[in-house]
């Protein structure tokens, strides 16, 4: 937890900040795949994204504005346990994804699957971060939008 207000602040910015730059790389990485560019720039943009995802997750994790959120407004422990608890099916998936892009021969069936697979993951990955979202708006009383 904070030691003051500001602090509070400042971390809850930062922390909305990340959650734009995800969704930035996001629709980066589904433009690079739905623009049918090169496998390798795909897989460039997928790292991209694993990357600042896991850096997200590693700071959330280690304590902030969910714990923040969580002492603002104790009723909202459960929420929190259930957001924290998917960063490691996350982070699986897009770590699996980027391994079997990386290794993918020229078959087209197998890349059109792996990318409905990741639709589905950014479909996910969307969901999570607008489920922080709305726990941070309830706990700090602000909007994200």
């Amino acid at each position: 937890m904070f030691d003051n207000e500001t602090n509070a602040q400042a971390f809850l910015h930062h922390l909305l900040m990340q959650h734009q730059q995800i969704n930035a790389a996001a629709d980066r990485a589904e433009r690079a795949w739905f623009g049918e560019l090169p496998a390798s720039f795909v897989l460039d943009q997928v790292r991209r994204l694993q990357d600042i995802i896991q850096r997200h997750f590693r700071e959330e994790d280690a304590g902030g504005c969910i714990d923040e959120a969580v002492a603002r407004a104790p009723y909202l422990r459960g929420r929190a346990g259930e957001i924290e608890s998917e960063h490691p099916r996350l982070l699986d998936k897009i770590q699996s994804i980027a391994e079997r892009l990386g290794r993918l021969t020229a078959s087209t069936t197998q890349y059109d699957g792996l990318r409905r697979e990741f639709e589905e993951f950014v479909e996910k990955l969307r969901r999570h971060e607008a489920a922080e979202n709305q726990l941070l708006e309830e706990a700090f009383g602000i909007e994200t939008d």
